[in-house]
Order: C-alpha cells, then structure tokens, then sequence
C-alpha cells in the first residue's frame, strides 16, 4: 500500500495524513487520521479504554476453522483477540453475530470461546441476526430458538432473554446496548418496549458523553443496512448521542456526523463506525453511502476508543502485520462549552444574478469546533452550510434583501451574526413581441403572405405557423415593432421537413421601412449561414441543421455602424461563424420577418414560439 501525507483543514478540523487501498469494485478506499478541534484531548490518568468489532468467530464446522487457526482470508478470530488480551481494557463490545453459523451454546463453547472468550469477564455483547437462526451449524436447532445459544453463553451480561438491551456506565460515558433484530426484541419502533425503554433509560441518563451499539447499521457502503433502527437513531438523536458502533457488513466503515435521515449534521449528529471486522470473513463495499469518510473491505481488526470526560479518541487497529488504520478525536456533544464561536468576518453578497445571490465570508473560529454556519435570508433560516460561501436561490428579481449569517458550534453556541444587504438583478423586460400562435390565427403579425397557422405539430401548445410551397410561392409573415431598437434579441423554433435545391430563409432583420438588415437562412446542405444585407455578403457556418427536428435558433444583433455586432446560438450552442463585427448601417430594428418572401423556392418549414426582447434570454 502506498502511502502520501496531506494537510488539509476544513474549519478546525484537521486531516494529517492519508492512506489509499484499493476497494473491490471502488478503486481507493480512504483512511484518514483526523483531530476536530483546536488541539488534542487530554487524557485524565486511567480514562477507560474500551474495544468493538463484530461478525467474529467461524463455526467450529466450517473447513477454514481449522483448529482455530483459520486461514489468511477467514476465520481470524484468534488473531483479532490478540489485540484485546492484555491490552488493559475497560470492556470489550461484541457487535453481534459473534458465533457463526447460528450462535448455538456448543459452537460458543469451542470457538468464541477459545478466542474472544478470553477476555469474556469483561464483555458486554449485542445480538446479531445470526444467534437467532436455528439451522446451518453446530448447534443449530430448536434449542437455539431466541439465541438461547447467545444468552446462555454470555449470561446476565447480555441482558435479558428476550429483549437483549440494556445499559450502563464506563467512566463518565453512557453506553447503551440494542436489538436489531426487531422482531425478536418485541420491536424498534418509538412505540415498541425496546423503543419506550430507550426513551426513558436517555431521560434518566443525562452524559455528557453517550455511544449506542447494536448489530444492523442504518448506514452502509456494503449493501447491508436497514431502516429498522432509524427510530432507535431519532431517539439517541434527539438526545445529543455521540456515537454508534455496528457490524453485520464485514467491512470497517466511519461515517461523518449525520441525522437519522443521512442528511450531514456536524453539530448535533451522530458519528456512525461499522465495525464488521471481527475475523469471521470480509464482504465488500458495493456503493459509497452518503457522508461516509472511511472504509476498508481487506483488513481484520478491532476498533479501540478512549473515553475521555468530553471528548473520545478512536483508532482503528489492524490484526498483527495489517496496515491498515484510521484514527482521530472528537468532543461530546454535551460537554460543558458555552462559548460562542466569533461571528463570520468580510460578509459580502457577489455575482448578483435574476433569482440569486452568492454569499461569502471568513471562517470563524471558536475554542473548540466550528460546526457550520446558518445563513438567514430577510430573517429566516433558509440553510446551514460548512462552507464558507453559500448562493441563496429562488429569489425575485429586482428586489433587496436583508442576508445574515451566524456560525455555530459542535456544542450548540452560536455567535452574533454578520449582515449584509444586496439586490438582485433587474428583471427582464417584458418581450416587445410574442407570435401568438396560439390563438389559432396570426392576428399580431402586420403582414402575411403565404404563411398558415397549423394544428399538424407545434413545438410547445397546440399551434405553430407552416410556410410550405411547392410551386415557388412565397411564404412568409412580418411584424412591425412598437419602437425601432438598436439592440435586439429575436428567438425562435424552427423544424425542416423539406427543402429544396435552394436557402430557405427563417428569420429577417429589418429597419421600420422594410430594408433588409439581415437574413439568416438554411442551406440545401443543412447548415446554418445568413447574409449581411447591406453589405450582400453571405456567411456559411459549420453548423449543421438536422431536418424532421425542432431546433431553437436565437439571434441577437447590434446596430452600430461599421462596428454592429451579431451573436447566433443553435440549440444553446453558440455558432462561431455567425459571431461577429458586421456593417449593419445605423438604422435601427423596426421590423422581424419569418420565413421566405422571395419566390421561385421550394420548401416545408414550421415555425413556434417567435420571440423579440431587449433583454437577454436563454440561447
């Protein structure tokens, strides 16, 4: 594996370094060493240590068990257990399926407890899917009904039959161990006995510093997880928890502070580590979940976490000759700070667009982790952000508004809020001409000649115009502009359903008399071109036009003399050759023309949604 250092800092919290591994089917798994916070905790002399992992032991049936010696890829329950025997530990949490391939009390007997086992006076387990089964292993029958093989073996230290949660206190933190086995707990819902004692153990139970555990994860890259302890997740939540340990993926997996709903929470979420990796076998990663910062699908191993009075160390610790790790510290929700962060410095409002403004400003800074910051629009909270610059959308045009911004802490603080006032662009003009197709007729056009309204297609609505001939007729339609303008936009659809062996013209510049400006046309070739009509130079672009197809052509032109200037969009792409310096004259726009007013041209043209503005619109 090969390793790279990198700084990096997000607010206060600091990635120091990184290791990359590959993933099957993901490429690189990421393993950083983090510390959130301003520096790192203090370690009172004898805080507890405690240690989890789970989907531990093989059947002693199973042909890579071996003795308990396993094989380098399975059944390395032996080795994760080194890491556990002397280690000095407070208490060890098995994460559930703990004794394969059903937990029954004789296959307890000869593998867990030859490994695991020997640190049983101090473990505190969770039950896993696989205790409940009653078919498939050693001691896989009914006598396994309710992992009776679970509860026998482990005792009073696995809670009562039944229910197989229950809670209590290492150090100053709370732990609280759960069922996700629903159906076998009586339930998980808010409603369920497990639901309601949770409830009430989180009432009498008020830590600064709290970690839940339990088997199935609400949250996985490995394909495993399930909704059916996001209650459990709301109520922990709610309560300020700090941390989650599952297994059930046989991957390690640490996820970013987040809400029962996945959304990320750095203030008051909760810290979700999978833990899979007991020896039993891996399973791999199939799709990164959202808010996941670490996994690894290749390496046995436990995850240890010092408890602190506020605050937690954890470091992912790999079997002997692993290499494998991922370490880092955090502060407790609870913990005793009240202390605002400082209020966000240089707040300004940039790039100001019709229904939009970007927000920026200087990071904050606080005596322990800035968690993000809430950005206030006309006085409501419309989002919270950990980033530094925010654009607040759906706004109206034309309009001021009152931005403010505050950031907050991991512990709740919130600091005085910075202010700004900015307006949005000025609306666009109203369009100084629209087809009116749609009414069935071409009433709002001066002129018509050849040009027929058409319920055979139209691009949107029910109506287009056609300007179809076959005898050399001329087809077209104008209208007279209000006010002549000197710089406009004109935009239309258009669909060819036959040309000719001639140009068929779509759409005509012209001053308020009638003279031509400039006239953009088809070619019998299916490109794009149009013809400067003052100076009768004719311009072929590259762009080619696809018949049987609507195409969305927008033509802006401005009128300045020898330096009048046209820009042309098809379809939202620009059409280089059609951008450029003209000799337009000086007269100003007073008329639009679509279709071909000059005979002798054969062609079947339909045209929708015309448009003139004096604005910018969508090309």
């Amino acid at each position: 594996m090969r390793l790279r250092r990198i700084t990096s800092r997000l607010g206060n919290a600091t990635a120091k370094s990184v290791a990359a591994a590959p993933v099957a089917g993901l490429g690189l798994a990421v393993i950083l060493v983090a510390t959130f916070g301003t520096g790192p905790a203090v370690s009172a002399p004898g805080d507890p240590v405690i240690a989890a992992a789970g989907d531990i032991a093989c059947d002693p049936a199973n042909s890579n068990f071996r003795g308990g010696a396993g094989t380098s890829s399975s059944c390395r329950q032996r080795y994760t257990s080194d890491l556990l025997v002397g280690a000095e530990l407070a208490t060890v949490l098995p994460l559930g399926d703990n004794q394969y391939q059903c937990g029954g009390h004789e296959a307890f007997l000869q593998s867990y407890d030859a490994s695991w086992g020997r640190v049983k006076a101090i473990t505190r387990p969770v039950v896993g899917n696989h205790e409940y089964l009653t078919t498939g292993g050693t001691g896989c029958d009914a006598t396994n009904s309710g992992a009776s093989g679970h509860f026998t073996y482990f005792g009073s230290a696995a809670g009562t039959l039944g229910q197989g949660y229950y809670s209590y206190d290492v150090g100053s933190w709370h732990l609280i161990a759960l069922n996700s086995n629903c159906s076998d707990a009586g339930g998980c819902s808010a409603t369920s006995p497990q639901g309601r004692w949770l409830a009430n153990d989180l009432a009498t139970h008020t830590s600064v510093c709290t970690l839940a555990y339990w088997h199935i994860p609400l949250f996985s890259s490995g394909g495993r997880a399930a909704q059916n302890s996001k209650s459990l997740w709301q109520a922990l939540y709610d309560a300020g928890a700090d941390v989650v340990l599952n297994g059930h993926d046989h991957i390690y997996e640490r996820f970013a502070r987040q809400d029962p709903a996945g959304r990320r929470d750095d203030a008051r979420g909760l810290r979700q580590f999978t833990v899979g990796t007991g020896g039993a076998n891996h399973t791999t990663v199939t799709m990164a979940a959202a808010n996941s910062e670490v996994w690894n699908a290749s390496t046995f191993g436990v995850l240890k976490l010092t408890l602190h009075a506020t605050s937690y160390d954890w470091e992912f610790v790999p079997e002997a000759g692993g290499t494998f790790t991922d370490v880092g510290t955090e502060p407790c929700h609870g913990q005793s700070d009240t202390t605002p962060p400082s209020a966000p410095a240089n707040l300004t409002a940039t790039a100001p667009g019709q229904t939009s403004v970007t927000l920026s400003w200087s990071a904050s800074s606080d005596n322990g982790v800035v968690a993000g910051y809430n950005v206030y629009v006309g006085g409501s909270r419309v989002a919270t952000t950990s980033g530094t610059v925010y654009t607040a959308e759906g706004l109206n045009c034309g309009t001021s508004y009152d931005f403010a911004v505050e950031a907050l802490d991991a512990a709740g603080n919130v600091s005085s809020r910075a202010l700004t006032t900015a307006s949005t662009s000025a609306c666009p003009l109203p369009p100084l001409f629209a087809d009116g197709f749609e009414s069935g007729d071409l009433a709002r056009w001066t002129t018509v000649a050849g040009l027929q309204t058409s319920l055979a297609e139209a691009h949107t609505g029910t109506w287009s115009a056609r300007a179809a001939t076959s005898s050399g007729a001329a087809a077209y339609a104008l209208a007279q502009l209000g006010s002549a303008q000197p710089n406009l936009y004109s935009t239309l659809w258009f669909k060819i359903n036959d040309l000719g062996a001639n140009v068929v013209d779509l759409l005509k510049i012209r001053t308020a008399t009638g003279t031509a400006l400039l006239t953009v046309f088809a070619s019998p070739t299916d490109v794009l071109g149009y013809q400067n009509n003052v100076t009768t130079l004719s311009t072929y672009s590259k762009t080619p036009i696809s018949r049987a197809a609507w195409h969305r052509l927008t033509v802006h032109v401005v009128i300045d003399g020898a330096t009048s200037r046209t820009e042309t969009w098809l379809d939202g792409q620009a059409v280089p050759d059609l951008t450029k310096t003209e000799s337009l004259g000086t007269t100003p726009i007073g008329r639009i023309q679509i279709g071909e007013n000059i005979t002798g041209r054969a062609y079947d043209v339909l045209f929708d949604d015309v448009s003139v503005s004096q604005t910018p619109t969508a090309p």
